[in-house]
């Protein structure tokens, strides 16, 4: 889905387990285990759905994964993992 985000345009995915309607890049994180569940909460392989993060040498070797809640958001856009209510109060969905 689409939100703007600071007046620019974002992709992103509310993490749910039942989503059946999940865009391709979600459905092929999961095949390629960029996403993977662990209980009620999902893995993340950053670098791997946002390769801009591995160009920052800030990030070398540390938080290549982040978790996400169910009804968190992941911003593909601009690489980070949302939570719910951060992602009412700043995004809009279009």
């Amino acid at each position: 889905m689409k939100a703007i985000y600071k007046n620019k345009e974002a992709e992103v995915w509310r993490i749910a387990k039942d989503d059946l309607n999940q865009p391709s890049w979600v459905s092929e994180a999961f095949a390629k285990n960029y996403l993977y569940w662990l209980d009620n909460h999902l893995r993340i392989l950053i670098p791997a759905l946002y390769p801009n993060w591995s160009k920052d040498s800030r990030n070398f070797g540390y938080g290549m994964y982040a978790v996400g809640y169910i009804g968190d958001v992941i911003d593909l856009t601009n690489g980070k993992v949302v939570s719910k209510a951060k992602f009412e109060k700043d995004y809009r969905l279009i």
